[in-house]
C-alpha cells in the first residue's frame, strides 16, 4: 500500500476544494439569493471542515433586511461575534480573524470573516473552526475564493432579476399598448421593413374584412396586389423613404369604401392608423348636392323672372290668334294646344324646377285622358323617329292630384322614353286600377325598347344631377318626378334590361285615388276630361 505524504494529501484536498469552489457558481446561475446563501454555507462547512458558518447576503442595497444562512447550533454566540467583527470594520475589504471563547468550551473558536464583493457591498461570510492554526494560508485562500464566487453568483442573480424586471416591464408596456390599440375606433396595422404585417388590431381586421390570423405575417404587396401602382403604394413608400408622416384619403374599390390613412415610419417599419370615412363622404356629397340645388334654385328663380314677361306676351298673342281663327278648324285646335303648352311652360317657370310649390288645390284627374293629352304634344317627335305607340288606357276612376304636376311627371317620362329610342322602337303605355288594403289607386306604366340602363347606373338614376345624357341632360328630370309622385303619396319604380334581346326600360308609377298628403277637394263630382 502506497504511503502518501500528508503534505501531498493536503495539497490534493486543497486542489479538489478549489475546483469545487471554481465550478460551484455555475450551479448557482438563475438561483435566488436565499438559495445562493444556503449553498455557500453548505460548501464552506464541508470544504473548510468548519464547526460554524454564517453567510449574510445583501443582494440589493435598498433591501432593509439581508438574507442570512447559519450553520452553528453548538455556538450560539457565533453569529453575534461575526456581526460585531463586521460592524467594527464594515468598509474593509480584508480578511478579519478573531477568537471566540464560550463558557463550557475548553478551547476558543477561531473565527474568520471575509467580505463579499467590493468593500463588502454584497455581504460577508464568516467561518468558525476549533483548530488553533485556523485560518491557514490555504484556508484563507479557499475562504476568499468562496466569497468571490458568491459575489459572482449574487451579481448574476441581480442581473437576472433586473432582466426579469425589464422583461416584465416590457410585457406590461406591450400589454398597455395592445389594450390602447384595441380600444381605439381606428384600425391599426404595423409593417416591418420587409412589408410584412406584424400586428393588426381587431378594428383594422374588421375594416379589411379579414381575420387577424389571415393578415399577420403576410406581405402587403402579395396580400393586396391590387394596390400596386395606386396612391396607397406611392404614399406608403414615400413615408418610409422620407422618414416623415404622411396623411391622405383614398377610395379602395375592392371594399367599395373610402379610407382616411395616417402613416408613421419608425425604426421597426411603418405604423398605419386608418378609418372608414364612407359616412363622411356621403355627408360631403349630400352637402355638395344641397349647395348645387340651392344654386339651381336661385338660377331657376332668375330664369322664371326673366322669361315671365315674354311668355305673357306670347300667351296673349296666341289667345288673339285663336279667337281670330274660324270656329272648329284645325288651325284653331293647334292654337288652342299651343296656348295650353305655353301656359304649362309658364307654370313650370313659376315652379322654378320644383322649388316652387303649386298653390292650387288638387282636383280629380282622369289619368288616361291626361296621358292622351301629353302624348298628343309629343306626336311629331314620335313620328320623326318612327316610334310606334301601343297603349291600353283602361283606368277610368280619377285620382285626386295637382294636375299641372302630374302633367310634368308624364311629360318627363315620355321625353326620356323618346330620347332612349333614337333609331325607332315601340312605346307602350297602359293604366290599370288596383284595389287593395294599401294599394287602392291607379298604376301607370311607360315602357320603351331602348338600349336599357346599365346595372351600375340604376341605383343612381333618382339622384339630382346624375344623367347619362352628357350633352343635353340636367340630371333633375327623374329626381323631380319622384319628388312629385311621393308628394302625392305614390311611388315610382324602374326596371331595365340591357341584354341583346328584350332590352328596354319600364317606368311604373303608382298614384293612390286620394292621398293623405294632399288637401281634398270639396266634391268628387263628375269631372271633364283633361285636354
Amino acid at each position: 500500500m502506497e504511503t502518501v505524504d500528508p503534505a501531498v494529501r493536503e495539497l490534493r484536498r486543497v486542489i479538489r476544494d478549489l475546483v469545487a469552489l471554481a465550478t460551484m457558481p455555475a450551479g448557482w446561475v438563475g438561483r435566488e439569493p436565499p438559495q445562493i446563501a444556503e449553498s455557500v454555507a453548505d460548501l464552506l462547512l464541508h470544504t473548510l471542515r468548519a464547526e460554524a458558518v454564517y453567510v449574510c447576503l445583501q443582494p440589493d442595497s435598498r433591501l432593509p433586511t439581508p438574507i442570512e444562512s447559519v450553520r452553528s447550533r453548538a455556538y450560539p454566540e457565533f453569529v453575534e461575534q461575526i456581526r460585531e467583527m463586521r460592524s467594527h470594520s464594515a468598509a474593509t475589504n480584508a480578511l478579519l480573524v478573531d477568537s471566540l471563547q464560550e463558557s463550557g468550551r475548553p478551547a476558543p473558536l477561531r473565527v474568520a470573516v471575509y467580505p463579499i464583493g467590493i468593500a463588502g457591498e454584497g455581504g460577508f461570510v464568516g467561518v468558525g473552526c476549533g483548530s488553533p492554526t485556523f485560518p491557514t494560508e490555504t484556508e484563507s485562500l479557499l475562504l476568499s475564493v468562496a466569497a468571490n464566487q458568491a459575489a459572482v453568483a449574487l451579481q448574476s442573480s441581480r442581473l437576472l432579476e433586473a432582466r426579469r424586471q425589464s422583461e416584465q416591464a416590457l410585457r406590461d408596456s406591450n400589454k398597455k399598448i395592445t389594450q390602447l390599440l384595441e380600444s381605439i375606433s381606428d384600425g391599426f396595422v404595423a409593417f416591418d421593413h420587409e412589408w410584412r404585417i406584424t400586428y393588426v388590431n381587431d378594428r383594422g381586421a374588421e375594416f379589411l374584412q379579414r381575420s387577424r390570423e389571415e393578415l399577420i405575417g403576410e406581405n402587403l404587396w402579395l396580400k393586396y396586389p391590387e394596390i400596386i401602382g395606386t396612391t396607397f403604394e406611392r404614399e406608403y413608400r414615400a413615408a418610409v423613404q422620407e422618414g416623415k408622416p404622411h396623411h391622405f384619403e383614398e377610395f379602395y374599390p375592392p371594399l367599395e369604401s373610402w379610407f382616411e390613412l395616417h402613416l408613421y415610419p419608425g425604426p421597426e417599419g411603418l405604423s398605419v392608423f386608418f378609418r372608414n370615412i364612407n359616412d363622411r363622404k356621403k355627408a360631403e356629397a349630400a352637402l355638395l348636392k344641397a349647395e348645387k340645388l340651392a344654386i339651381t334654385g336661385k338660377l331657376a328663380a332668375t330664369i322664371a323672372h326673366e322669361i315671365n314677361n315674354p311668355l305673357e306676351s306670347v300667351i296673349n298673342l296666341l289667345y288673339l290668334a285663336r279667337n281670330s281663327a274660324p270656329e272648329g278648324t284645325r288651325t284653331q285646335y293647334y292654337l288652342q294646344t299651343a296656348e295650353q303648352e305655353i301656359n304649362r311652360v309658364a307654370h313650370i317657370a313659376r315652379q322654378t324646377l320644383g322649388f316652387y310649390r303649386d298653390s292650387t288645390l288638387p282636383v280629380p284627374v282622369h289619368l288616361s285622358d291626361l296621358l292622351e293629352d301629353v302624348l298628343s304634344v309629343y306626336r311629331s317627335r314620335l313620328e320623326s323617329r318612327s316610334i310606334q305607340v301601343r297603349q291600353e288606357l283602361v283606368a277610368r276612376q280619377p285620382v285626386v292630384a295637382l294636375k299641372g304636376e302630374l302633367h310634368q311627371v308624364f311629360s318627363n317620362l315620355l321625353a326620356n322614353a323618346i330620347d332612349a329610342m333614337e333609331r325607332g322602337g315601340i312605346l307602350r303605355m297602359w293604366t290599370e286600377e288596383t284595389n287593395g288594403a294599401a294599394t287602392s289607386g291607379v298604376r301607370i306604366v311607360i315602357a320603351d325598347t331602348g338600349p336599357g340602363i346599365l346595372p351600375q347606373n340604376l341605383p343612381k338614376i333618382f339622384e339630382p344631377f346624375f344623367t347619362t345624357k352628357k350633352a343635353v341632360g340636367t340630371g333633375l328630370g327623374l329626381w323631380v318626378v319622384r319628388q312629385i309622385v311621393e308628394n302625392h303619396g305614390g311611388a315610382v319604380e324602374i326596371q331595365s334590361n340591357t341584354a341583346p334581346e328584350n332590352h328596354g326600360t319600364a317606368v311604373s308609377v303608382f298614384l293612390p285615388f286620394a292621398s293623405a298628403k294632399l288637401p281634398q277637394p270639396q266634391s268628387l263630382a263628375t269631372t271633364a276630361p283633361v285636354m
